[in-house]
């Protein structure tokens, strides 16, 4: 709340301040015999008033001689149009100059109106004139007109960059004026490798977005602000815990292995860098591009297998000073309620499990302990998260600059957890000779999180323990019972802090060295820095489960740096009609990442100055590593389009890397792609309601290099080993670890890709859609070998991988009158499957937390593999007619023989489920009706299975005295009362993964909701006030809190929030 307060008084000083610019700015002038034009240009130059005129009512040749030292531009102004029927007004640091006109000698009235885009937004300098005469004005700076006319006047109104409009006069006094871009005139320009294409012009699948075609939507992170707006694009959120990152897929999982060979490149300004995306503040992003196939990527190499994302930050603009001042305070709480049992609930079913195992129950009446604590409810709060950004940019004919702050604060609904992240961004660029131009784009950010989950530990803590005892000192479980106190142990962990810190500095120069020739240099650094420290004081012992009897200090330091060299020429000429464009390069990247980890027992005492590492008393650990490598890269691409209706391009990246041995240490990636652009064609003309009609197709191979750094060298393992006798005397020395292959080389992908663009009716309604093939191959695998060997097994290119889908983005964009309206739909679908692996192996398997994922030739990577739940056994003669099974009783669950040979065991496993969604969907709308704005966002995944089960909270039942979710109230009690549930019987986790496990986890959720009102004000050139919801509406099977999450499932996995926001936007 004292920096809402902190806010407000600034964001007041700052229209004060905004509004004394013209009494508080001073100009000195002595000119001689100048054109007006020149004067006005110095008045420019010496302040940062911005003149706006209609030059065809002003005689700017006019010359003047004017003397004035240290003048209030009033004064000056009077001076320099003394005797002419020119008049100005001075609104802050803008000046609008008009010429008084002759009043129409005939009968006619005054109207006044004002022109605004598409958007609503006042358009400032336009012009308006009566049609057949030279009687006008332009708008003021709140796009406001006033004009004297005749009855019947026809209106003309233009500017640069809209569609002229004409608008004939009636019995109205006031006459509003939309005007809408000229798309030809401006056609949007998108980010793609190394440079920008007008998206007309693109034959490459690239998706593109921008921050105003997503609604004013407040969003914490890039990764939740583009998430559902592109296809092929999944984001999943890893966990709700504050500051959590995202996981990124772009069109599926290309490969095999660990999950971070599948991540996405990020180009951040042109530096590309190796992760971070939830460090880039949100409020900084001018654009994102997605580089989705093969013609688009290729240009990044051996690092584009997975796709590319480009963040484009914003940059200053030319014109009058932009200040803008952002803040919102949203209210968090849990999404959605975790039902388990309460103390009577969970008495009478420790008693049944008991009971059930043949032992004798311990609860002697469960009815007399109530409901007990709810430790769900004792471990979350509402939270509140707050956000606070001041930008401001400026640009002129030589040079702009934008500068951008930020802070961020959220607690966690999870009490004692929260992060902090502050991110500060100057971008800039200057023509400091007539062909020379230098820029910059510098971000540093800093971020905390703090404090541990517990919620696994509280769906498990049994109810009839108390928060605290009467005493005052904290409960803990009863004789015999398990568990922890949940609330003991948030406070014990609040303490435990990761921070990191970030700089990410790029600097560029570009030279024109001809008209169609230029060069550009760069040069780039990306430094992180982290420590995580826990400490864990010294306790008394909590349930038999617990000891704490000895603090614990882990103190964990990384640094690390990745820089990169770019040298890049640029070649662009037009013909007759023909257009070509091209671009070589020169490319130097290395990294070093360096880490220390120190762990010790042991301390005197619990207070702060204690907790260091040299105060330990016993048990000291160090461990540490360095890691490096390097890239050098040749790359290019060529642009050719006739008549821009015939678009070709061709593209080649060679990229050399210290990952690989001497007989692949290059790797070369192609690619090629064509368009048709069917609409300019002369047989198109009478078609007029098809704005856009293209036809693309691409082909080519990208790679991956995310690989061990030195899987083609043999490492050695340094130790004390054991030589001769009884092992009690050790001998230092090193040994060899593992087989190699020298001639491991690159994973290549090859994507085929087969697109369309269409608009009709002026582009209101437009679609892109599209249908790829995607294949890896040589994806390096370990080679089974035998354990006799003594070493590690060596890795061996040998998987192969395919991904297909189709993706298609539908958008509409209209306005009725005052009522503007937009909406889009976005839709992916993808189909993984495993196509090869190592001739001795029939498949790869994985386990965590007890499930078994496989990847076998024919199925998705990862699925879920396991037994197949046929009911509950009802009665003995079932059993004793079934398959059989070492665990069949009554009360159990039943699997089904697969293999038909009249018993259970592992051979009747089969693939369960698929943790991969197989569509995701966006769906988008927003409005605006003259102040007020609406916008709407859905998302949603299907096709999707999770495991729901675990050793906490999920569907284990009642064992080692845990508490269980309210599902087991409808549990198997006797012959015919379920076949879904089966009994609870101490001991038995039912632990074997089977369909009963499996969960659907489609969802569809109303990912973002506001609604706001903006003020155009003289002194404010706009403020908006904005109410927002986010996570408010999920509609699911998923028994779970909630059904995004990353991994195959987790009955604790921090869920997200829901939350409830109040913002503004003020814009100087």
């Amino acid at each position: 709340m004292r920096l809402l307060v902190i806010f407000i008084i600034t964001s007041i000083s700052l229209v004060q301040a905004t509004n004394s610019y013209a009494q508080k700015t001073t100009v000195s002038l002595d000119v001689r015999n100048q054109t007006v034009k020149e004067v006005l240009d110095e008045i420019e130059d010496q302040s940062e008033f911005t003149f706006f005129f209609n030059n065809r009512h002003l005689d700017l040749q006019r010359r003047v001689s004017v003397s004035e030292k240290k003048s209030d531009i009033f004064k000056v102004l009077d001076r320099v149009f003394a005797g002419t029927n020119v008049s100005y007004s001075v609104l802050d640091k803008k000046i609008i100059l008009s010429a008084e006109r002759e009043m129409l000698q005939q009968a006619g009235k005054r109207i006044t109106g004002v022109v605004l885009d598409k958007n609503g937004e006042p358009i400032i300098g336009a012009n308006v004139v009566v049609k057949g005469t030279t009687s006008g004005t332009i708008t003021d700076v709140d796009g406001k007109y006033v004009l004297e006319v005749s009855d019947g006047a026809v209106l003309q109104i233009s500017y640069i960059g809209y569609n002229p409009a004409e608008v004939k006069v009636g019995k109205e006094n006031v006459i509003r004026i939309v005007l809408h871009e000229d798309t030809q005139a401006l056609d949007e320009v998108v980010v793609v490798g190394y440079g920008t294409q007008k998206k007309v012009n693109l034959t490459g699948a690239v998706g593109s977005v921008r921050p105003e075609d997503m609604g004013d939507v407040q969003t914490n992170s890039v990764s939740s602000m583009i998430k559902g707006h592109l296809s092929g694009v999944q984001i999943t959120q890893n966990s709700g815990t504050p500051g959590s990152g995202s996981t990124i897929r772009i069109r599926g999982v290309g490969t095999l292995g660990a999950d971070e060979k599948n991540d996405p490149l990020l180009v951040v300004d042109g530096q590309a860098v190796d992760y971070g995306i939830e460090t880039i503040d949100p409020n900084d992003i001018a654009s994102v591009s997605v580089l989705k196939d093969a013609s688009s990527a290729a240009i990044y190499g051996s690092r584009a297998a997975n796709g590319v994302i480009l963040l484009t930050t914003k940059r200053g603009a030319k014109g009058i000073g932009k200040l803008s001042v952002n803040s919102y305070v949203s209210v968090q709480s849990m999404i959605k309620d975790y039902d388990v049992l309460n103390a009577e609930e969970y008495a009478m079913l420790q008693n049944e499990a008991y009971k059930n195992a043949g032992l004798t129950p311990v609860f002697a009446d469960p009815a007399s302990y109530g409901r007990g604590t709810d430790w769900m409810n004792e471990i979350t709060q509402s939270a509140i998260t707050q956000e606070y950004n001041v930008n401001f940019s400026k640009g002129a004919d030589l040079s702009n600059y934008y500068i951008s702050g930020t802070f961020y604060s959220q607690d966690g609904i999870i009490k004692n957890t929260g992060y902090d992240r502050a991110s500060f961004r100057f971008n800039g660029d200057a023509t400091i000779l007539p062909k020379l131009k230098v820029g910059n784009s510098v971000a540093l950010t800093w971020n905390q999180s703090y404090g541990n989950s517990v919620l696994g530990t509280a769906m498990a803590a049994p109810p009839t323990m108390p928060v605290k005892k009467e005493d005052g000192s904290w409960g803990e479980p009863g004789r015999g019972e398990g568990g922890v106190n949940p609330v003991y142990m948030s406070e014990l962990y609040k303490g435990n802090k990761t921070q990191a810190w970030r700089a990410l500095a790029n600097l560029y120069a570009e030279y024109q060295i001809l008209d169609e020739l230029k060069f550009k240099v760069t040069g780039a650094i990306d430094f992180t820095a982290n420590n995580k420290r826990a400490y864990y004081p010294k306790v008394s012992v909590i349930g038999e489960y617990t000891d704490f009897s000895d603090q614990k200090l882990e103190d964990n330091m990384s640094l690390g740096y990745t820089w990169q060299n770019d040298y890049l020429l640029y070649f662009n000429k037009d013909w007759e009609k023909h257009h070509l464009d091209a671009m070589a390069g020169l490319s130097l990247q290395a990294n070093q990442d360096k880490a220390v980890n120190g762990i010790v027992r042991g301390f005197l005492n619990d207070e702060e100055y204690m907790q260091i590492l040299n105060a330990g008393q016993r048990d000291w650990r160090a461990t540490g590593g360095l890691e490096r490598w390097s890239m050098l890269s040749y790359f290019g691409n060529v642009n050719y389009n006739f008549m821009s209706r015939y678009l070709f391009s061709f593209n080649m990246r060679v990229d050399g890397s210290s990952r690989f041995g001497k007989n692949n240490k290059y790797g070369y990636f192609p690619s090629g792609s064509v368009a048709w652009r069917i609409n300019s064609e002369e047989f198109m003309e009478d078609v007029s309601w098809v704005s856009n009609l293209k036809l693309r197709a691409s082909y080519g191979s990208l790679g991956n290099q995310e690989i061990g750094l030195y899987s083609f060298l043999d490492q050695l393992d340094v130790n004390q080993w054991a030589l001769f006798g009884d092992g009690a005397v050790r001998t230092p020395g090193v040994s060899s670890l593992s087989l190699i292959d020298p001639n491991i080389k690159w994973e290549t992908t090859t994507i085929t890709n087969i697109g369309i663009d269409l608009g009709v009716l002026d582009n209101t309604l437009s679609l892109v859609a599209e249908y790829y093939i995607k294949d890896t191959k040589d994806i390096l695998l370990s080679y089974p070998i035998p354990s006799t060997v003594g070493k590690n097994a060596p890795t061996v290119n040998a998987g192969k991988v395919r991904n297909t889908g189709f993706e298609m983005e539908l958008r509409y964009n209209n306005r009725f009158g005052d009522l503007s309206l937009n909406a889009s739909l976005i839709y992916g679908y993808n189909h993984n499957e495993v196509r090869g692996l190592i001739k001795e192996q029939n498949f790869l398997t994985t386990t965590t937390s007890n499930v078994v994922r496989r990847s076998e030739i024919g199925h998705p990577i990862n699925s879920i593999y396991g037994y197949v739940m046929e009911g509950i056994y009802q009665t003995e003669e079932e059993i004793a007619n079934s398959p059989s099974w070492p665990k069949a009783e009554v009360g159990s669950i039943k699997f089904k023989d697969l293999n038909n040979d009249n018993k259970i065991d592992a051979e009747d496993r089969t693939y369960i489920a698929d943790a991969m969604p197989h569509s995701t969907l966006g769906v988008n709308l927003s409005m605006q009706y003259k102040g007020f704005d609406f916008s709407m966002f859905w998302q949603g995944e299907f096709g999707r299975e999770l495991y729901w089960s675990g050793e906490r909270g999920g569907m284990y039942p009642v064992t080692d005295w845990r508490n269980v979710n309210t599902i087991w109230l409808d549990r198997w009690t006797g012959p015919g009362s379920t076949n879904e549930m089966p009994k609870p019987k101490y001991g038995e986790a039912y632990a074997d993964v089977s369909t009963f496990h499996i969960k659907s986890a489609d969802y569809l959720r109303l990912k973002n909701i506001s609604l706001g009102y903006t003020f155009n004000l003289k002194k404010i050139m706009k403020a908006r006030v904005y109410v927002a919801g986010q996570n408010l509406l999920t509609f699911t099977p998923f028994p779970g809190i909630d059904p995004e999450m990353s991994g195959v499932g987790s009955p604790v996995t921090y869920p997200q929030a829901r939350s409830y926001t109040i913002g503004l936007n003020l814009n100087f």
